[in-house]
């Protein structure tokens, strides 16, 4: 059986084209009856409705998998759902995360995505090593400050600290380069 999800409109959010939706709702003829429309994104009654009425192997028009939830970890658990049901899906806009496969081809593509920005994190913190750049910045007024407090025996290591942001070790260090 044939089922189409529409998720309209409103004043809230970003307008939606869902010219193409509705075109192919009207080529595969979906009976009215198999057609659910929520007005807002955010409690989607009828998509909860259709997800117990949708049966083993039907299968579900959709505009995008984006109108099926706010949150990624929401989105996978209603696409295992529909997976566990064997629902062939049709995104219009997604044409990838169309077919029987979709919770699949998403899981991947997490991987994938996770491990291109792990691979830039790795990158860009090997560059920032080699220019010097790690750890947090320290002003050389600051240091000069710092020291010329220690040197006064004047102040703990603790007053410092609370007066110029220095940390001990941070304190210890330049000392010791000083020397």
């Amino acid at each position: 059986m044939l089922w189409g999800y529409i998720l309209e409109n409103n004043n809230s959010e970003k307008m939606r084209d869902n010219q193409s939706l509705f075109q192919l709702i009207e080529q595969l003829e979906i009976a009215d009856d198999n057609l659910y429309f929520d007005m807002d994104g955010k409690e989607q009654t009828e998509l909860n409705k259709l997800l117990k009425d949708i049966q083993l192997e039907d299968r579900l028009v959709i505009r995008s998998v984006l109108d099926l939830s706010d949150s990624m970890d929401e989105l996978i658990k209603i696409l295992k759902l529909l997976s566990e049901k064997k629902i062939s899906l049709c995104s219009c806009e997604e044409p990838f995360l169309s077919g029987e496969d979709y919770a699949d081809n998403l899981n991947s593509y997490l991987k994938l995505h996770k491990q291109f920005i792990e691979k830039k994190k790795q990158k860009a913190y090997q560059k920032a090593v080699a220019e010097g750049r790690v750890g947090r910045p320290v002003k050389e007024s600051d240091i000069k400050k710092a020291i010329d407090l220690y040197k006064s025996n004047n102040f703990t290591v603790e007053q410092i600290k609370a007066v110029t942001g220095i940390s001990r070790t941070t304190l210890y260090r330049y000392i010791n380069k000083e020397e």
